[in-house]
């Protein structure tokens, strides 16, 4: 779907970056690509805050399975996206984000904002959030991708490069360590081609918590990448 949309939008050339579990979403993607043979149309990819390493959704009772479930539809017994007041809102939100009340907190008037007929709509769904853990976090579909890139890497290279930017500790989720199965390390040992960058400070959300260091190091990415594209252009290839 990620590629599609691009070739849809017709762009020929792109940097393509996925932060978290978007991360690995971005190395199937490229892991798709690499496959095709065809004509390229990634010159790099950025993997922010994100490594393989194996982990497991969170266990919910059937009652959980069924309050979270609700939020796709809004069902009977469930708060649905819409809501009468902030209040209300935030009420709902925190027992499904371990009552952080800074981090809820952080989404008003944001990601969580007034609707034109004075209710608030929240963008914020645990059900998402869920299937995000059971579908892509919990999966090994990260590891497999990875495998294949490091594979075709090692073999005859990628038409694109590969980066791994992560955050500092405590705020980083990537595992660090020599002996991670799945970390950076393991990563970088699997594909020594991977660029590897520490954003030291940074939080998860490097885009953020360090952005213009990020975006700094993105458009010396994106200008590194055009200049490549323009030799590949002259050579026909």
């Amino acid at each position: 779907d990620v590629l599609a949309a691009v070739r849809a939008a017709g762009i020929k050339r792109c940097v393509l970056v996925g932060h978290s579990m978007g991360g690995r979403v971005a190395m199937r993607a490229a892991a798709i690509e690499a496959e095709s043979g065809g004509a390229s149309v990634l010159r790099a990819v950025v993997v922010e805050d994100m490594d393989v390493s194996p982990r497991t959704a969170p266990e919910l009772s059937a009652e959980k399975r069924r309050e979270v479930a609700a939020w796709g539809d809004g069902g009977e017994g469930a708060p649905g996206r819409r809501f009468a007041s902030w209040g209300a809102c935030r009420e709902a939100l925190l027992p499904w984000y371990d009552a952080d009340e800074v981090r809820v907190d952080s989404w008003r008037n944001k990601r969580v904002r007034p609707h034109p007929d004075s209710s608030w709509w929240s963008d914020i769904n645990p059900l998402a959030r869920r299937l995000a853990w059971e579908r892509v976090l919990a999966s090994d579909d990260g590891a497999s991708a990875w495998r294949e890139l490091a594979a075709r890497s090692g073999s005859g290279g990628l038409p694109f490069s590969v980066q791994l930017w992560h955050a500092d500790v405590p705020g980083s989720v990537v595992k660090e360590g020599a002996g991670e199965v799945g970390g950076i390390a393991d990563m970088s040992g699997q594909m020594p081609a991977a660029r590897v960058r520490k954003f030291r400070g940074a939080a998860h959300s490097i885009h953020n918590s360090a952005r213009d260091e990020f975006v700094s190091a993105l458009r010396a990415l994106v200008d590194e990448a055009s200049l490549e594209g323009e030799a590949a252009a002259k050579h026909g290839t």
